[in-house]
């Protein structure tokens, strides 16, 4: 009968085949001719290194041993098919169940590896785009009516605009505010967290380019160029693997003045009519006034 071992039904398996295999009397070479069976396969069986992955070869060749072992003078029945079968299905599971831990982990670690693949070809394809993007923005032009924003912003009568020179600067916004688009839509595949606040920090010099004109009366173009230069700075040193560059000093005047305009626009969203001082002249007990 079919050996139990129920704390290693694995070696169970194992002894109670090769136990066959000497009652049989044949080699393993026998009994691969008989069966058609790989001797590397029966030899795998016999010795423990393996178990039967085709539950088909494991009977032939059981019934084979069988009838050998009895032809031999052996008359121990060796176990019928079911039993056979019911013994590999035991042998299986506890190797599945030792081997799982070990399987979950790698598998684990092939996820994660997978994840972090996928995540920096995001990275490498958002940050081609931003680069597209941000050396489009160095090409867009001034804005047309720029005279009038400086006579707008010194206080003087700004004119009107014939209809020409406003389907130009609707034309000129919309381009300029689809390529600050794509710098958005792209930042959110950036997997770098410093250089998505990078980003995001340009973006939003960008869009408030009013900040720096109103304070210092810096155009629009320098504050695209500054913002512009400097992320692509950015962006350049992460794709080679180098750290961030430090911003110029410039950049970080031009930033200081759009956040200032920032909380302007932030305060009068209240109704409150604010003055904010320059940056330069703020004390820590400074508050700003407000009528």
């Amino acid at each position: 009968m079919l050996a139990r071992d129920a704390a290693d039904p694995k070696r169970a398996f194992q002894e109670q085949f090769a136990a066959l295999v000497k009652a049989s009397g044949l080699s393993i070479r026998d009994i691969a001719r008989r069966t058609r069976v790989g001797r590397s396969t029966i030899h795998g069986w016999q010795h423990g290194k393996s178990l039967p992955q085709n539950l088909d070869d494991l009977i032939k060749v059981v019934e084979i041993l069988r009838a050998a072992a009895m032809a031999a003078g052996n008359r121990d029945t060796w176990g019928a098919q079911a039993q056979w079968t019911a013994q590999l299905s035991e042998a299986k599971q506890e190797r599945d169940t030792g081997s799982y831990p070990a399987r979950r982990q790698l598998r684990s670690m092939t996820r994660a590896a997978d994840l972090a693949s996928e995540r920096h070809a995001r990275t490498i394809d958002a940050t081609g785009r931003a680069i597209e993007a941000l050396s489009g923005l160095l090409y867009v032009g001034d804005k047309p009516d720029w005279d009038r924003e400086r006579r707008l912003w010194a206080g003087k009568d700004p004119g009107e605009l014939d209809a020409d020179e406003q389907a130009a600067v609707d034309a000129w916004e919309d381009r300029r505010r689809r390529v600050l688009r794509v710098i958005e839509v792209a930042m959110v595949d950036v997997g770098d967290a410093e250089l998505r606040k990078r980003l995001e920090e340009a973006v939003q010099v960008l869009e408030l380019w009013a900040g720096p004109m109103k304070h210092i009366r810096q155009s629009e173009g320098r504050t695209r160029y500054l913002a512009a230069t400097e992320a692509l700075a950015a962006v350049g040193a992460f794709r080679r693997g180098d750290p961030l560059p430090e911003r110029s000093a410039g950049y970080l005047d031009t930033k200081e003045f759009a956040e200032l305009f920032r909380e302007e626009l932030e305060m009068n969203a209240g109704n409150f009519i604010v003055a904010v001082l320059p940056a330069s002249d703020r004390s820590r007990g400074d508050s700003p006034p407000s009528s």
